[in-house]
């Protein structure tokens, strides 16, 4: 899943968080309604039952709009952080592509000498066994430098 897409699920998101506090919400109404009153309980105090009740349900929908609103400042600041980093790497892949093509890898002293030591007619392991090198390092050099170098006549 992309950033774009997670930023552009937000708006479906966010109002899925609401519907669930809301649902959550009733189903503490629908337990306070649950525990009966009894028989003949003054009307004024049923309203103030169910006043209470907004107001708490009222709190709750405060606290989870803050909780998602922290949440989503959050996230965008992570989308950001990762947009950026994304940038450098861009950046950095770019430069390291460019040097690789500016400088070719130079040979090294001991890819000479064992080219050399070859041409004597060593083969890899004495090669190998004089230049402190292992067998299959001489075989890749050597491997390498029949790869590049055309045949003689």
């Amino acid at each position: 899943m992309t950033w774009q897409a997670v930023t552009d699920a937000l708006p479906v998101i966010l109002p899925a968080a609401a519907g669930g506090a809301l649902v959550v919400a009733l189903v503490v109404v629908a337990a306070r309604l649950g525990r009966r009153r009894p028989v003949g309980t003054p009307l004024p105090a049923l309203r103030s039952d169910v006043a209470e009740l907004a107001s708490q349900l009222e709190d709750y929908a405060r606290q989870i709009d803050r909780q998602v609103a922290q949440r989503l400042d959050r996230l965008e600041g992570l989308l950001a952080q990762a947009d950026s980093r994304q940038q450098e790497l861009r950046r950095l892949l770019e430069l390291a592509t460019k040097a690789a093509e500016d400088n070719p890898p130079c040979p090294r002293a001991a890819d000479d000498q064992v080219v050399a030591l070859a041409s004597q007619g060593l083969d890899s392991v004495e090669i190998a066994r004089r230049l402190r090198m292992g067998v299959g390092e001489v075989e890749l050099i050597l491997n390498l430098h029949r790869s590049h170098v055309p045949p003689r006549p």
